[in-house]
């Protein structure tokens, strides 16, 4: 496949990066913890009971992903995300009017079922049919908009929250959303049919799901997705667990986002000069670096910087590692819902890792030994990443993996 230069091609990583900055993985999980509060007060639910509808909304995500990357696959990557913006932003608006618990759960559980689509995997998808040469950085230009979400979202909706309440925050995301997805759907065109086809080239979802190199990368990424979260979802109590100050937690945060924006462009730009898994293992080997140093007490600044820069880094790249594995172990043909069943396997890991971070803060002696546990579980998925790495996947010319 030769490489055409043309305007919207370089311009789609950038708008990806927007489009998935107000997708479905990020838009509500980076701001719920400013509206969980005031939706709390205002429907008259704990904590608890207000924090279940983010955990419906992400477990929906878990057969989401799946289908919006059939269909991606199915009739290419731009009406889907373009019907599943607008679809996600139609449950914003729904969740903006909700006055009951019953109201609130089911319009957050659909906004993860219809969004989809609003999501890395079909924003991915375009880029590995348009990119070969330059695939790792494309993607990781794209991915950045995760850490673009969780800088830019809160800065700009919280202050709305303060003055004008929950509702209009979340009806002011719900048009973020609608004119993300209308961009990035614009700018999708992949000639599914031309690209997909003519090159012929991948694995069923199937054939994927039978090679140990598939399960391989699914768990690895998905013990990633559990540690990362099982610490991250707890920074406060670990921070008092440690004997740090507490106040430092959102200096913290801010430091993470941007090192997972340079991880991305890092990781992505790494990956098209040398081994992916070994970028991959790179980047998890550095945030487990950086569990321990937190693990050791470091409280000065410059200690949590370099805590904060070692967890972004990790997350950043990982994410750039699985799409660019996908695409180079199993072709293009069926990128989408093959990436899409390994994502939603890693959400599964994040689903669960605030679960088993809160258990082990309960259960375990100190805090020190929840982010030991964690780093075993980023040292497994190294060892995942590197045991029995078999050779890429090699397809005859009519398309059949040889």
């Amino acid at each position: 496949m030769i490489e055409q230069p043309n305007l919207a091609k370089s311009l789609f990583p950038l708008v990806a990066a927007i489009g998935i900055s107000c997708g479905v993985t990020v838009a509500l999980l980076t701001v719920f913890s400013y509206l969980s509060k005031p939706i709390g007060l205002d429907l008259g639910l704990s904590q608890t009971e207000t924090a279940v509808a983010l955990t419906l909304h992400l477990g929906m995500l878990i057969v989401a992903l799946p289908a919006a990357g059939l269909l991606a696959d199915r009739f290419g990557a731009r009406p889907i995300i373009m019907v599943s913006s607008l679809l996600f932003g139609t449950c914003l608006v729904a969740i903006s009017l909700v006055d009951t618990k019953a109201g609130l759960y089911a319009a957050f559980a659909m906004a993860g079922l219809v969004g989809g689509g609003a999501s890395p995997i079909t924003y991915a998808r375009v880029i590995v049919h348009r990119f070969t040469r330059r695939r790792g950085l494309a993607l990781g230009v794209a991915l950045a908009g995760t850490g673009l979400g969780g800088i830019f979202l809160p800065m700009i909706l919280q202050p709305v929250v303060i003055a004008q309440g929950w509702r209009s925050a979340v009806l002011l995301l719900a048009l973020f959303v609608a004119a993300a997805g209308v961009l990035g759907g614009m700018l999708a065109s992949e000639d599914h049919n031309k690209s997909a086809d003519a090159l012929g080239h991948g694995h069923l979802l199937r054939e994927a799901a039978s090679t140990r190199v598939f399960w391989q990368m699914t768990f690895a990424f998905a013990l990633l997705g559990l540690a990362l979260a099982a610490v991250t979802a707890h920074l406060t109590a670990l921070w008092e667990g440690l004997g740090l100050d507490p106040k430092q937690v959102p200096q913290f945060q801010a430091i993470v986002g941007s090192a997972t924006i340079a991880g991305r462009l890092i990781g992505g730009a790494a990956m098209d000069r040398w081994p992916a898994h070994w970028i991959g293992s790179i980047a998890a080997a550095i945030g487990a670096a950086g569990m321990l140093i937190l693990a050791s007490g470091a409280s000065s600044p410059m200690g949590i910087a370099l805590v904060g820069t070692a967890f972004g880094l990790c997350s950043g790249a990982e994410s750039d590692v699985v799409s660019y594995l996908s695409s180079h172990y199993f072709g293009l043909k069926n990128f989408a819902r093959i990436y899409a069943t390994q994502g939603s396997f890693f959400m599964i890991g994040l689903a669960l890792g605030p679960i088993a971070g809160a258990q082990a803060l309960d259960n375990l002696s100190t805090a020190t030994m929840l982010l030991l546990v964690a780093t075993l579980l980023v040292l497994s998925a190294i060892i995942l990443l590197f045991l029995g790495k078999p050779p890429p996947v090699e397809f005859a010319p009519e398309g059949i993996p040889r």
